[in-house]
C-alpha cells in the first residue's frame, strides 16, 4: 500500500505499509489496515501494488490514531500479556477479549493506562481475539483495531490417571 503523484505514472508510487497475507487467509477475508497518518509526502493517490482480491475499502480520518503491531505474549492456561503500539496522544486504552466464536457484545472490555495489560481468568486450551482501542487527550477514541488471536495453553494434569473423551472438543 501506498501513495502516489500521478495515477499514471507507476514510478510516482511511494510504499507506505506491507501486508502480508497469512496461509489461512488464502480462502478467508481478512481484515487489514493501513495506518497513513505518518506520512508526510505530496502523494494524493491511495494505491495498491501486488496481487490479491479486494473488498470494502474504508478510508477514514481520525484525530486518534488506531493501536498497531497488537502482540500477545507469556501465554498460560489462564493468562495473557498484551501490548501493542500507540501515539503519544493517547492516555488509556480499551482492551476488549472475547472468545473467538462469540460476537463482540460478548468481550471482556478494561481500560487500561499502562501497558503491556495483564489478563487474568481465561480458560484454558481456548481460542481469544484481542483488540485494543485509544482514547484520545482531545476527548476522541479510535476505532478497534484488527483482531490477534491467541490460544491459552492446556491446564496442567495435577492427577492420575488423566481421561480426556474429546466429546467437548469442539465446543
Amino acid at each position: 500500500v501506498g501513495v502516489m503523484d500521478d495515477p499514471e505514472d507507476a514510478t510516482t508510487f511511494t510504499p507506505v505499509d506491507t501486508m502480508q497475507l497469512e496461509y489461512h487467509q488464502v480462502e478467508h477475508w481478512a481484515e487489514k489496515k493501513v495506518h497513513l497518518h505518518n506520512y508526510t509526502g505530496n502523494g494524493h493517490y491511495i494505491a495498491l501494488r501486488g496481487y490479491g482480491y479486494l473488498d470494502n475499502v474504508l478510508l477514514e480520518h481520525s484525530t486518534c490514531p488506531l493501536p498497531h503491531d497488537i502482540s500477545v505474549t507469556n501465554i498460560t492456561d489462564q493468562s495473557a500479556d498484551i501490548d501493542w503500539i500507540s501515539e503519544s496522544e493517547v492516555t488509556s486504552w480499551q482492551v476488549a477479549v472475547k472468545l473467538h466464536e462469540a460476537p463482540m457484545s460478548q468481550a471482556m472490555i478494561t481500560t487500561v493506562t499502562s501497558k503491556p495489560y495483564h489478563i487474568n481468568n481465561l480458560e484454558f486450551g481456548k481460542w481469544y481475539d484481542v483488540y485494543v482501542k485509544a482514547n484520545c487527550d482531545n476527548g476522541e477514541t479510535s476505532g478497534w483495531s484488527v483482531p490477534v488471536a491467541f490460544t491459552t495453553t492446556c491446564a496442567t494434569i495435577t492427577h492420575l490417571p488423566y481421561v480426556e473423551d474429546f466429546e467437548n472438543y469442539f465446543q
